[in-house]
């Protein structure tokens, strides 16, 4: 196992001209988006889901004359194989090696293919690096933004679709599945170069369906008008709340309408996530697929009068003047204030966003998507979210630094001397085991099958028991967050627990649940810029979140 030390890493060099993406995206676009438009919602559920098996990819001997057995079937060889694997390395995993590892022993004893691993430095930067200055190796198995994957692609890069409809069983399987996902692998020049993060579609991730609003129970029952279900009824108890003392303390002054944040730490926090719905239909960043084209909300009268709309809650008095400064700390503190019984309204995808304290989230429930002045009722809902990079998911390292992050996870060399065998290997991490290995730990040890009968938090059957914690040291049973198919933590992995261990979780999914029927779907496939679109882009966005705020607060 070769370690590496990471260069100086300046940014591109090379970029790819702005003019190149921006044809990608109207191609892209007019050819019509997987999932948008008309088309109905496919929002997923275990008890429902069926799998259909995907026609066996043809065989034949790989590259280097080594037989390979057909596709899913294993092992993969019957004669030991070697791949040389780049992995980001995780400073917290004590081994890599077989014998010493987990995952890694009990990987070579079921494909039959030995990983020689060459370990990159844990923190290279976020989203940015490419092993350009990695020499001989054959997979490259680590988080990165796709569209740089994409860039290197031509030069640096094995294309992949033949050898995924050649070798690949269990994307195969995906594809029948999920019928955008070979979409959102495809880079501008019509190739694959790079392929995703592992989505269940058996499972719904409850932050797909993100854009909510909770509302203090308490105050809801003592107004005694039951829930707001329109943008003026809303108005109306905000202003109930501001007046009557809605928490009974004797002062009239200490309650808050509505709070939330600016910052994107805090996820679906802002005004103009949940409450914009009821005026324009929008993604997170103001656009929204709509008879096959790509519409800005941001220039629409609807988002005009969103903005008008929340300007007169403001100069009412009806929602917190501090918004905009909030970052996660200062956000439950403010909901916690007075024992959770001050903020009457909470802007988050999260329920933990307005408190770690069971006591406080239980005095929340969350509001139905309102109607605005057109009658109707929207909620946002991301069908590609179990490919699509989330800042959610970043996390700090211990020096302050952040895990790279990016919606590709694994490439080929173009210099691979076995491309057959490096695409049955990659394809092998999508089998439904090795996800669960890779994402809980050593079967038996720090997880087992839960009995018959445990309820995971959809109601489905649970697949997970917890044994102990995974990272106990020395760690070694998976690779932590080297294995980029599946993020640590995420709520695809949670979601195979028994739901008496994710009490929030099961709100937050009933939550989902109940936006489903006003979703409209308007999601746009994942795409990247480069990096000179994205600073344009960048700045575009601080501006109309400028001219936002400056709107609402003025």
């Amino acid at each position: 196992m070769r370690q590496i030390r990471a260069p100086h890493l300046s940014f591109i060099a090379h970029r790819l001209p702005g003019w190149r993406m921006a044809l990608f995206l109207c191609l892209a676009l007019l050819l019509g988006v997987p999932g948008c438009g008309g088309d109905a919602t496919p929002t997923p559920s275990r008890t429902t889901t069926t799998t259909s098996s995907p026609s066996s990819p043809s065989t034949a001997p790989s590259a280097s004359g080594i037989q390979l057995n057909p596709p899913g079937t294993l092992p993969l060889v019957n004669e030991k194989a070697t791949l040389r694997v780049v992995l980001l390395r995780d400073d917290r995993i004590a081994s890599y090696e077989y014998g010493e590892n987990a995952v890694t022993t009990w990987l070579e004893d079921r494909t039959g293919v030995h990983a020689e691993f060459i370990l990159l430095p844990e923190n290279l930067g976020m989203l940015s690096s490419m092993p350009m200055w990695v020499e001989e190796y054959d997979v490259f198995l680590g988080p990165i933004d796709r569209c740089l994957a994409d860039f290197y692609g031509v030069e640096q890069l094995m294309p992949l679709a033949s050898l995924i409809d050649q070798y690949a069983w269990h994307l195969a399987a995906l594809e029948v599945r999920i019928s955008w996902l070979r979409s959102a692998m495809t880079a501008p020049d019509g190739q694959i170069y790079a392929l995703p993060l592992a989505p269940d579609p058996d499972l719904l991730d409850p932050n797909a369906i993100g854009m909510r609003m909770w509302i203090h129970r308490g105050f809801l029952e003592a107004y005694g008008q039951g829930m707001p279900a329109t943008v003026e009824e809303f108005r109306s108890f905000l202003e109930w709340v501001r007046d009557a003392d809605a928490n009974g303390n004797g002062d009239p002054e200490d309650e808050i309408g509505w709070t939330g944040a600016e910052r994107p730490s805090v996820y679906y926090a802002r005004p103009t996530d949940f409450l914009m719905n009821a005026f324009v239909l929008q993604n997170p960043d103001g656009f929204a697929i709509r008879d096959d084209t790509v519409r800005c909300a941001l220039v629409e009268d609807g988002y005009r009068e969103g903005l008008r709309y929340l300007n007169g809650l403001m100069e009412a008095g009806l929602m917190d003047t501090e918004y905009p400064s909030h970052d996660p700390e200062y956000l439950r503190a403010r909901v916690e204030q007075g024992n959770g019984d001050t903020v009457a309204c909470v802007s988050s995808c999260l329920l933990s966003a307005l408190s770690d304290d069971p006591v406080v989230q239980a005095k929340y429930v969350c509001m139905p998507p309102l109607s605005g002045p057109d009658g109707s009722a929207y909620t946002y809902y991301d069908p590609f979210a179990g490919v699509r990079f989330n800042s959610l998911y970043v996390d700090t390292t211990p020096d302050g630094g952040y895990r790279t992050r990016g919606s590709a996870a694994a490439m080929i060399s173009r210099d691979c001397a076995d491309p057959g065998l490096a695409m049955a290997w990659l394809d092998a991490l999508y089998d439904p085991e090795v996800l669960l290995r890779a994402s809980f730990g050593e079967k038996d040890v720090d997880w087992r099958t839960p009995p018959e009968g445990t309820v995971a938090v959809d109601g489905c059957p649970a697949k997970v028991e917890i044994l102990r914690d995974r990272w106990t040291n020395p760690v070694t049973g998976f690779w932590g967050e080297s294995f980029p198919l599946r993020f640590q933590g995420n709520n695809i992995a949670r979601m195979l627990l028994p739901a008496d261990d994710n009490p929030v979780l099961v709100t937050e999914y009933q939550a989902a649940r109940m936006y489903e029927p006003y979703i409209e779907p308007c999601a746009l496939l994942p795409f990247a810029y480069d990096r000179d679109t994205q600073i344009q882009v960048n700045e575009w966005r601080t501006n109309i979140g400028d001219y936002d705020r400056g709107m609402i607060t003025a």
